[in-house]
């Protein structure tokens, strides 16, 4: 109905850049910093300033990527929104490379079957598929479900299954496509 008020919040972009100056300006912890950071490249992204996004993200890697170890899931954080920025920017290797960086952050301070690195190989698996690559997804995929069920981390597994199902079927719909445009 009409008479329905409809109430958004949210931190408007001078409000993440103030924060994330102020945060900086007084030497404030990595995680902090990747927090502002990320909501301040948010912000921009979704005032369209994609660049202006890849650059804030940037800066903070630079500032706090010696922390990965101290810091990892926030960290992986800020990889992975880099890399969502590359993948708009149409930045395909920096897309790849900012997962791959995202993965090997929590892999380097969780065990193998920890969800955090089965969730990451997921997303990697789904960047190949993005890339062109669903053969390799498939491998990755099988892979995390096959770990995933030896833990019992059976929705990361399901989640894996799915997602092989729906490459498959990309796959089989390009040779498809390709048998009915030869003749």
């Amino acid at each position: 109905p009409a008479d329905k008020e409809i109430v958004v919040t949210g931190a408007s972009l001078a409000d993440t850049e103030r924060t994330l100056k102020n945060c900086l300006a007084g030497n404030c912890s990595p995680d902090a910093d990747v927090r502002a950071a990320i909501a301040h490249a948010e912000n921009q992204f979704v005032a369209g300033e994609y660049r202006a996004a890849k650059t804030t993200l940037k800066k903070a890697i630079g500032r706090n990527g010696k922390y990965r170890n101290q810091f990892p899931v926030e960290l992986s954080y800020l990889y992975r929104a880099s890399g969502r920025i590359a993948e708009h920017l149409g930045e395909t290797d920096e897309y790849r490379l900012r997962l791959l960086d995202m993965r090997d952050t929590l892999r380097s301070n969780f065990p193998a079957d920890d969800a955090r690195v089965l969730s990451a190989q997921l997303e990697i698996a789904d960047s190949r598929v993005k890339l062109g690559y669903p053969d390799n997804a498939l491998d990755i995929y099988a892979d995390v479900e096959k770990a995933a069920l030896a833990v019992g981390q059976n929705q990361i597994a399901t989640l894996a299954k799915l997602r092989a199902k729906q490459s498959a079927q990309i796959v089989l719909s390009d040779l498809t496509a390709a048998f009915l445009r030869d003749p």
